[in-house]
């Protein structure tokens, strides 16, 4: 029997970023577990959005793709987008 692997719903471009991007729709709510963490969407995520896997105050720096993308403008709790 083969194993079906599930589709998935977002993606984290490399190790040192503090953000995941979402490869679908991602509705307000949904949980999404990395390395047995659960983390519960504040937001509605468009596809192609980012959304924060650590919590962030203003002027932290936003991590993608491994390098500095920018910086956050205001506190960010992980799960928003």
């Amino acid at each position: 029997m083969a194993l079906i692997e599930a589709k998935r719903k977002e993606i984290q471009l490399h190790p040192a970023d503090n953000v995941r991007v979402a490869l679908t729709d991602l509705p307000k709510g949904d949980l999404i577990t990395i390395n047995e963490h659960t983390i519960v969407l504040q937001d509605f995520n468009k596809a192609k959005h980012k959304f924060f896997i650590h919590s962030l105050n203003a002027g932290d720096s936003v991590i993608m793709y491994g390098v500095l993308v920018g910086t956050a403008q205001t506190k960010r709790v992980v799960g928003a987008g």
